[in-house]
Formats: structure tokens, sequence, C-alpha cells
């Protein structure tokens, strides 16, 4: 009995990569395509998450006046931000330079601007530019393919 159950299932994979290969017109089937920017919706909270503790850091080390000290203050920050952009990337937001463009200039050039205008939300603006455009591109790829 164990052998035959065996049988049929081999079958069935064996129809299964038919049936994927005749769909990708007789290539291997190994996912989507490489240029679709990230889906919808994927990490949206924890990246926003992110976005929102780095800020918070900023008022904390800014309001404990350890921010005004010029390099000191702003290592926390700028060790947020590496992380923010390697959750990003691994994420795949950065798969156009247009992402990786509003990234730098909203989210490290502006945030880590001195005398409490690094306080504004630039962080949490800068991931909600780069998820709306990944997702404004994912939406025009699925929709010409």
């Amino acid at each position: 009995m164990d052998n035959q159950a065996t049988i049929i299932e081999q079958l069935n994979a064996a129809r299964r990569m038919d049936a994927a290969k005749a769909q990708t017109g007789g290539r291997e089937a190994t996912g989507p395509p490489a240029a679709l920017p990230a889906a919808a919706g994927s990490s949206a909270t924890g990246s926003i998450l992110l976005g929102a503790a780095k800020d918070l850091l900023d008022w904390v080390v800014d309001f404990s006046l350890i921010g005004e000290i010029p390099f000191v203050g702003q290592i926390p920050g700028i060790l947020f931000s590496l992380l923010i952009l390697h959750h990003l990337w691994s994420q795949g937001f950065f798969k156009r330079v247009k992402n990786v463009g509003i990234y730098v200039g909203v989210g490290l050039i502006l945030d880590n601007l001195p005398l409490f205008i690094n306080n504004l939300p630039f962080s949490s603006l800068a991931i909600w530019l780069v998820r709306r455009a990944a997702q404004r591109a994912r939406r025009q790829t699925l929709a010409g393919a």
C-alpha cells in the first residue's frame, strides 16, 4: 500500500511540474520575477514601527540634551537608521533607485539636521514614502504584465 501511495505522489508531483512548465513556456518555474518590487503590505507594520521607534529615540536623545553634543548625539540615530535601511532593503523596497533617493534624502539627511529639527517624524515619513512608491511600482508592474 505504501508503494502505491508513493507512486501516486510522484505522478502528482510530475503533473504539477509539467503544468508549471506549460505556464512558463517550457522554463522551470522559479517563483516571481526578480523585477517586482516588494509586495504591498509585506512587513508594513514592522517598517512603520521601526520608523516610529527611531523618531521616539530622537526625542529622548534630544530632550535629554545628549543630542546637542555634535557627534555623540547623532550616533544612536545613525545606527538606528542603518537598522531601518537594512530592514527595508531585505524586504525589497529598494529595488528602484528612486526609493533609495527618497530614503536617503528624507530619512538620513533631513532627519540628522541639528537644533531640534530632527524631532519632526522624518523617519516615519521616509518609510511611508518609500512604501507608497514601492506599492505604486508593484501595481504598475502587475498591470503591465
